[in-house]
């Protein structure tokens, strides 16, 4: 036999053979399938959209007329000047002549970050306070230098600071809500090299 005749072959078989019908059953039930997770997933898709609305709404409307709301009707706020005043830093616990160079907030106080003056130069340093008045220094190693970035998550706080204008870098850690620190690392290129000039 030739090449030929066995496509000629080949093609009268395949001309000849009868669809399986189990093929077709297969196909229209996955057809089927299709089309019903097309209408879940359209209804899921309307009552999304419909909660995406009315939540806003909600929330942005007060309650009248016995209606439900979920948060009580705002009371207007009056904000003056003379509800600002000058608070020296010596009677809010921060020496004359510290420098704030970060802020962060934990669940019970908040940290402010920078450096307090000292016979080296400046002396890194962090300070926590229950209310934003009165703040307290936190212990913390003794490095000359100044924190440059502070952050906290529960009652986990980390602080970065430079050394000798940045030619080394340090990394702070406290556990109990930024009372203590300790040094966790302590580097020149701590971080990587320094970035092309």
């Amino acid at each position: 036999m030739h090449v030929d005749d066995l496509r000629r072959e080949l093609a009268a078989r395949v001309a000849n053979a009868r669809a399986p019908r189990e093929n077709v059953n297969v196909v229209i039930g996955r057809g089927r399938r299709r089309r019903a997770l097309r209408r879940a997933a359209g209804g899921v898709i309307v009552a999304a959209l419909a909660v995406a609305i009315a939540v806003p709404i909600a929330f942005r409307q007060p309650a009248t007329n016995g209606l439900v709301s979920t948060r009580p009707a705002p009371t207007p706020i009056a904000i003056s000047d003379s509800s600002w005043a000058l608070h020296p830093k010596g009677v809010a616990g921060l020496a004359n002549g510290t420098s704030f160079h970060a802020l962060a907030t934990s669940p019970h106080s908040f940290l402010l970050a920078g450096a307090r003056p000292s016979r080296n130069g400046s002396q890194a340093t962090i300070w926590y306070s229950h209310d934003g008045a009165t703040w307290n220094q936190a212990q913390s190693p003794s490095t000359t230098g100044e924190i440059v970035a502070i952050a906290a998550a529960g009652d986990t706080a980390l602080a970065v600071g430079s050394e000798n204008r940045g030619s080394f870098s340090f990394v702070w850690g406290s556990g109990d809500d930024g009372r203590h620190w300790t040094l966790l690392a302590r580097g020149t290129q701590l971080f990587g090299a320094p970035a092309p000039q």
